[in-house]
């Protein structure tokens, strides 16, 4: 019967923790399978002016989707003349009751590359962009951006890898791959997964200790 009781007790608490995390929860998190369909991509040499935007010619190729550390690897070619940045992203209905997105960036180029988050609203034909961030060879960071004035549906959003001063590429023969980009993409842990996950740990370990006694 104490037995019993202890575990519901345990069970309650881990209810509680879920359910406070769940209220705390207002950053969107895209998991594997929702970053693995992004297929937007597009390059440019200036972020700040949309109509020198173009679609990169050899899109952008999920290489390996990888359930087991949760990450995804994209790669592709690009065709620049001199310094620019390539965009990789997707679409997602609603932002309502989010107030940021977070996602973790891992960079496989061959040098540090800037990079950053982007929304992009397709009523109003804007170009957002979260802090960027200079990311080393092998190095990982999380990425976000601020949600709080967005709020309905057609938004488009991602990432953009590159640098305002190191080339991309040199050429703009769409035949000669001059450069090729590599980053993965990985969510970042809910916090009421980690609070289910620490509550619950502590519930065993009080277990433990209450029938050492």
């Amino acid at each position: 019967m104490k037995k019993n009781l202890a575990k519901a007790a345990v069970m309650a608490i881990v209810g509680v923790g879920l359910a406070a995390g769940s209220a705390m929860a207002l950053t969107y998190q895209p998991q594997v399978n929702e970053i693995a369909s992004w297929g937007g991509v597009f390059q440019t040499d200036d972020l700040t002016d949309l109509t020198a935007y173009t679609s990169v010619t050899d899109p952008v190729n999920v290489q390996d989707n990888r359930p087991l550390d949760e990450s995804v690897k994209f790669t592709g070619d690009v065709q620049l003349n001199g310094p620019g940045y390539v965009g990789i992203g997707g679409l997602v209905n609603d932002f309502t009751g989010y107030d940021s997105i977070q996602i973790y960036v891992s960079n496989g180029n061959e040098n540090a590359w800037d990079f950053a988050m982007w929304v992009y609203d397709q009523s109003a034909n804007t170009m957002s962009f979260g802090t960027e961030q200079t990311v080393a060879v092998g190095a990982r960071t999380k990425l976000s951006f601020d949600l709080s004035s967005y709020t309905g549906s057609a938004y488009a959003y991602g990432f953009y890898v590159g640098s305002s001063s190191l080339p991309l590429g040199d050429s703009d023969d769409s035949s000669y791959p001059d450069y090729t980009y590599e980053a993965k993409v990985a969510p970042v842990p809910e916090p009421a997964t980690m609070l289910l996950l620490g509550t619950g740990l502590a519930g065993l370990a009080g277990l433990r200790r209450k029938r050492a006694a």
